[in-house]
């Protein structure tokens, strides 16, 4: 009785269809979820978890599509350095003005008439917000990556900064939200990375 059972058992295991994890890239730019947040490890990284058959998950794409342009705006500062020639005018005191950088100059010294081209090219250093990301990760299609990182419903936007999650949400919430609990999120983390003077 009990080898018929177990006959049974291994014939209905072979009859089922095994179940293939896809070698396929994450995305085009990054072939593993580890490489992605790697990349990404100075700069807030937030991950849609999505699957093409949700309802809730294309309303979720659409108000992510919404607030790209204020999540651009947003997390740290980072330095990005351009180049400019040594005429034209940069000056800390227009910066300040300036709601959305700081620009300080490097330049040569000397004013001598007789430099070249590339002599007189002034590099700037300017503070501007890093940015977040935004990338889209179909749960259906990389279940490895939907398990590692415990998403049970979708949809599912999770935050990462330095590899590290730091926000999550399960369903869908409006554009404005995002941005506030976010914006919210990234003060409290800034705050607490921040010493207290005294």
């Amino acid at each position: 009785m009990i080898s018929a059972v177990s006959s049974y058992s291994s014939s209905r295991h072979d009859r089922l269809p095994k179940q293939r994890f896809t070698t396929t890239a994450l995305n085009a730019q990054y072939k593993t979820f580890d490489e992605m947040l790697e990349h990404h490890s100075g700069i807030p990284l937030l991950i849609d978890f999505y699957s093409p058959w949700c309802g809730p998950c294309k309303l979720m794409k659409g108000e992510l599509a919404k607030i790209r342009p204020i999540l651009d705006k947003m997390g740290p500062l980072i330095v990005k350095t351009d180049s400019m020639q040594d005429d034209e005018d940069c000056n800390v005191a227009d910066a300040f003005q300036s709601s959305d950088c700081l620009e300080m100059t490097r330049g040569y010294g000397d004013t001598d008439q007789d430099k070249s081209d590339d002599e007189k090219r002034v590099e700037v250093a300017t503070m501007r917000p890093s940015g977040i990301s935004i990338f889209h990760v179909n749960a259906n299609k990389f279940p490895q990556v939907g398990a590692r990182n415990n998403i049970h419903g979708l949809p599912t936007l999770v935050l990462f900064l330095r590899g590290v999650e730091v926000w999550r949400f399960e369903g869908v919430l409006s554009g404005e939200t995002i941005v506030q609990s976010i914006s919210h999120e990234l003060e409290l983390l800034d705050s607490a990375s921040t010493p207290e003077t005294k």
